[in-house]
């Protein structure tokens, strides 16, 4: 019984150091003090790198990573860290996009242009896949 309370306390101890230093040790600013011209994303007149973050009014978090004034990707997770949304930028507007079900499986993937789906994008329900042609 007493192995299972250290296991548990290791875990527990681990799990929120790793949440602060996550949050304390990376580049991150708020969204509020960017700004976002076309596709150029600018800190005080200058190309931003690193990171930002923004709360939705549903309490999700996203994350954006900006290299040298572009976007490069977003994660959007819910409550208790999941990871919901994931996008990869090719270009400005333009990447991949995965999205993840309540219990952290892949239930969408296909490429987006324009903010908007195109080309193949794939359905994954419990025992098949469904494929959906975008225009």
């Amino acid at each position: 019984m007493s192995f299972l309370k250290v296991v548990g306390l290791r875990y527990t101890v681990f799990s929120i150091l790793f949440t602060f230093m996550f949050f304390s040790c990376s580049n991150s600013v708020s969204i509020e003090k960017l700004v976002f011209n076309k596709c150029k994303v600018l800190l005080d007149g200058k190309s931003y790198s690193g990171e930002y973050q923004k709360n939705n009014l549903n309490t999700n978090l996203i994350i954006g990573i900006v290299k040298n004034g572009f976007l490069i990707e977003t994660r959007e997770y819910i409550s208790q860290k999941k990871l919901a949304r994931l996008r990869k930028f090719s270009s400005c507007d333009k990447g991949v996009e995965k999205i993840y079900s309540a219990d952290g499986k892949l239930s969408w993937e296909g490429e987006f242009n324009n903010n908007k789906r195109v080309g193949l994008w794939r359905f994954y329900s419990k025992d098949s896949i469904y494929e959906i042609n975008y225009q």
